[in-house]
């Protein structure tokens, strides 16, 4: 079952047969994995991982890192961000993310640049207006809010809106959504503000 409201946005998942045993475990890897627990083995049986490739790996590429397959490497930067710590990704290290290269400080011409076909991000620090259904209004929205780093309007309606780092972000050929990042107005002069 998907779980889409003010707070929270999720799946559940309930198993139809009552005499079967069942779990979901995080790997330390970040794969997730159903597991049945076999009576007659005593002993888990993996049911399915649901990671497909590198780039299902949560956090992979660290804060605002995006991870793509047709790059190598297969982690890097959006236009206007830098690696947190360059060492650290000229070794494939790419956990500690990136950082905006022009720090945010609320001021008059910051803006949004927009990011395409990328998978939204992880943040324990969202919100779902599920009465704004414009882009400028989600935008105006967002722009109000000093704290709010990033915006997109939802596949199912509504504006979502995320106020603290942008993780497990993956950029596809095809499919994903677009997203909308917050920068300083002197990184946006060279682009199209959006």
């Amino acid at each position: 079952m998907f779980v889409y409201n003010e707070t929270h946005v999720y799946y559940t998942f309930r198993v139809h047969d009552d005499s079967t045993i069942t779990t979901f475990w995080l790997t330390p890897e970040g794969r997730i994995k159903q597991l049945r627990w076999n009576y007659e083995h005593r002993e888990w049986i993996e049911m399915f991982t649901l990671q497909k490739d590198e780039c299902d790996r949560f956090e992979y590429c660290g804060p605002y890192g995006i991870c793509s397959l047709t790059r190598t490497p297969f982690c890097h930067c959006p236009d206007g961000f830098e690696p947190k710590v360059r060492e650290d990704w000229e070794s494939y290290d790419w956990r500690s993310g990136c950082i905006p290269k022009t720090r945010l400080n609320c001021s008059a011409g910051e803006g949004f640049k927009k990011l395409s076909r990328v998978k939204l991000p992880y943040g324990s620090e969202f919100l779902v207006n599920k009465t704004v259904v414009s882009k400028e209004d989600c935008r105006a929205l967002c722009s109000r809010n000093c704290s709010c780093l990033a915006y997109t309007l939802g596949r199912v309606g509504g504006c979502l809106l995320w106020f603290d780092d942008l993780l497990d972000m993956a950029q596809y050929n095809d499919g994903g959504q677009d997203l909308y990042i917050r920068m300083a107005a002197s990184e946006l002069a060279c682009s199209v503000q959006i």
